[in-house]
């Protein structure tokens, strides 16, 4: 089950992005997986937030690895 935060209710600092920024996001379509409507409410897919950034660390460090390899 993922770990969903209802954007309306969210505390800043608890999710990543603004309230602001995630209707934005939301409206145009962007990351359908992480900011999604349930019951006409937004949710924030924390599971899937944390997902993404180990996607872009993995990512990030491979980049880098073959960076120096060509030192």
């Amino acid at each position: 089950m993922s770990n969903l935060v209802e954007i309306r209710k969210s505390n800043p600092g608890e999710i990543p992005f603004t309230r602001n920024t995630c209707y934005k996001f939301h409206s145009q379509k962007k990351y359908p997986r992480l900011i999604l409507r349930v019951g006409g409410k937004l949710f924030f897919d924390l599971d899937e937030w944390e997902r993404m950034v180990e996607e872009s660390r993995q990512k990030q460090v491979a980049v880098a690895k073959e960076l120096r390899s060509h030192e």
